[in-house]
């Protein structure tokens, strides 16, 4: 009886344990695509969408655009799309904003939804140019993109893009009035807030004064940067972008994102801000680059001086010499600089600077070099010349004075070349 009941029951499992798997199988859902859509159909629509959008300002789009990494500053673009595949852009780097260039451009779907500019404009194409000698110099330039992918997109005023190659950011937002005027008032503001000119006459090196309620000072940076000293004398870069009113940190500082500028009194200015051009302190040394000097080079020993040309400049003559050049005063490092120029007596001919150990040739008007004092051993004051490190791999050391239609050396000019000169000043007597 005892065994016949436990059969019983174990045959009683059985079936229940057999219905319940049955029951479960029954009832599991079948398997459903996590998109109703395939990936092909969403990237055709994602890009079909920028399309759509490129089109969809009638006024065009305004570019930020921060090439490289922070080390460069922002910089503004206009774009105009077309339905044909055409935009037209704008930037401070074309000698006529007013005039933008034309390129190709492609909604393609690489590793992404990309928008690509294929065929060459040097609104935008200049950023990305390694030949250019501006940023790093040659082979690098600004190391910016022209190919990039859609990031995510979820404002209807705004696209943000990322460089496929350098994955830097460029930034498209719908103006308010057209992208040409903002472009045009943006560099318009910028050309009065940091005219060169100006802060070079008036030996100006900073923008001082309260930023968001603290003691602030501004340097003038290189290529739309700022920068100011920490604690411990480190230099830390503010890069910004113009803007029609004044400009726009890339990240605030002190709290402080946006400063407008007001053309009256030249200050930068914000809740708590005011920041105004201030005479740099080391603009006392000037005079101590002004006299007589003698200049070794080419194994022979000329006689010039340095003459006041301008708060800043110097002109520098010889009795030996049938021609004179110009070097600028370096306030902030407390040195004079020469760089390439036309000689002003014989327009078409340029100081050209000269790699004497690869013997190349440079002409771009940023490369140059600069005096670093050396030790004599009698107590006098004496100068070499440092490459200023815009040339890329090549050293400036020396000047080549050079016939720029003829492309040859100007011998009329003497001397046509100085090799490695090294300025001793003369000891008043």
């Amino acid at each position: 009886m005892e065994k016949g009941s436990t059969m019983k029951k174990d045959t009683f499992y059985r079936i229940l344990v057999l219905s319940l798997i049955i029951g479960a199988s029954a009832c599991t859902p079948q398997n459903k695509p996590i998109f109703e859509k395939s990936a092909s159909e969403r990237t055709a629509e994602a890009m079909d969408a920028l399309q759509e959008k490129l089109l969809s300002s009638p006024n065009g789009w305004i570019g930020e655009y921060y090439p490289g990494t922070t080390q460069y500053g922002g910089y503004v673009l206009s774009f105009v799309f077309t339905k044909e595949g055409e935009a037209f852009i704008s930037s401070e780097v074309l000698e006529d904003m007013q005039k933008p260039e034309r390129s190709q451009y492609i909604v393609g779907s690489d590793a992404g939804v990309s928008l690509n500019f294929v065929t060459y404009n040097k609104a935008l194409h200049f950023f990305a140019d390694p030949d250019y000698r501006v940023g790093g110099g040659v082979s690098k330039g600004f190391e910016g993109d022209y190919e990039f992918l859609l990031m995510e997109d979820t404002h209807p005023d705004t696209i943000f893009l990322k460089g496929k190659t350098k994955g830097q950011i460029l930034k498209l937002f719908k103006p308010k009035t057209a992208a040409s005027d903002y472009l045009k008032k943006s560099m318009d503001t910028y050309g009065i807030a940091f005219n060169q000119d100006f802060i070079r006459e008036n030996v100006k090196d900073s923008y001082a004064g309260t930023l968001g309620g603290k003691e602030t000072v501004l340097f003038f940076g290189k290529y739309n940067t700022l920068y100011y000293l920490d604690e411990k004398g480190n230099k830390i870069d503010v890069p910004f972008v113009p803007t029609p009113e004044g400009i726009r940190l890339h990240t605030p500082l002190n709290g402080i994102e946006y400063l407008v500028f007001n053309v009256k009194d030249k200050t930068l200015t914000a809740q708590g801000t005011s920041l105004s051009m201030r005479e740099d302190p080391n603009y006392k040394y000037y005079t101590e680059f002004l006299g007589d000097y003698t200049v070794d080079a080419n194994g022979a020993v000329y006689d010039v001086k340095f003459e006041k040309a301008g708060n800043t400049r110097y002109k520098i003559t010889s009795p030996q010499w049938n021609y004179h050049i110009y070097a600028s005063f370096d306030a902030p490092n407390r040195r004079f600089t020469i760089n390439v120029q036309e000689i002003e007596t014989k327009p078409g001919t340029k100081l050209v600077m000269w790699d004497t150990n690869e013997g190349y040739l440079a002409w771009g008007e940023e490369i140059g070099v600069y005096s670093e004092k050396i030790d004599t051993g009698d107590g006098s004051v004496a100068y070499k010349l440092v490459d200023n490190k815009v040339w890329g791999s090549s050293k400036a050391d020396s000047f080549y004075m050079r016939d720029m239609n003829g492309k040859k050396e100007d011998k009329s000019l003497k001397p046509s070349i100085i090799v490695r000169p090294i300025f001793k000043k003369k000891q008043l007597s």
